[in-house]
């Protein structure tokens, strides 16, 4: 999910990539090919053009269907290139990638209704992203704990998603990363299973992350 009027798609083309269905808040919009004599990084291989200023989703779904020229299938996705109305307001986005176990938890104080959470050693939730600024949206509670996180695959804090309120706080900010050079970037949110002595669980929780441009 994203915020802002336009959605452009950035992947590579090459000689065996193959075809995707793209839909936008539910609705077919096309069918893009990722097809090329030579392979083509960071390309623009859909537009959306010009939504209404609000939240959307884009939807992908790998067809498995190719160019009779083409030697193969895959779908290559690189980023997401938000525009907004009021840029550089940060556009917020959710689809980090999870290994390990992860639950979600649904509630209408979440950014959409839901989020997810573990407390498994060493699970972890990794984004690609393209901007200058990453910040990650959670919620502090009495039960949750401690996690790592990288950016470009570098160690550079540990958060603590704890609070001693008896009410859970949604839509937090977790981590801020500060001001990045512009362009590609990943985010990793690893779980390290400890806590405070007071603190009733180990949880780790991730809602959405707010994108600078």
């Amino acid at each position: 999910a994203f915020s802002g009027n336009q959605v452009v798609l950035v992947g590579k083309k090459a000689n065996d990539l193959g075809k995707t269905d793209v839909y936008i808040d539910g609705s077919y919009v096309a069918t893009i090919d990722q097809h090329s004599k030579s392979t083509q990084y960071q390309q623009a291989i859909f537009d959306s053009g010009t939504l209404t200023e609000e939240n959307h989703k884009i939807d992908l779904v790998v067809t498995g269907t190719k160019r009779n020229r083409s030697k193969g299938v895959t779908v290559d996705i690189d980023a997401f290139d938000i525009s907004s109305e009021s840029s550089p307001k940060p556009y917020r986005v959710e689809g980090a990638i999870t290994t390990g176990t992860w639950a979600w938890e649904y509630n209408d104080a979440a950014t959409h209704g839901f989020s997810r959470y573990s407390d498994e050693i060493d699970a972890s939730a990794k984004l690609w992203f393209f901007g200058s600024r990453i910040t990650w949206i959670g919620k502090t509670a009495r039960n949750m704990g401690k996690a790592d996180v990288y950016i470009d695959d570098v160690y550079i804090a540990t958060v603590d998603q704890y609070q001693w309120s008896k009410s859970t706080k949604y839509q937090q900010t977790i981590f801020d990363s500060g001001a990045l050079s512009p362009g590609s970037h990943t985010i990793e949110i690893v779980v390290l299973h400890q806590k405070q002595k007071k603190s009733r669980g180990y949880f780790v929780d991730h809602d959405a992350f707010d994108i600078t441009l």
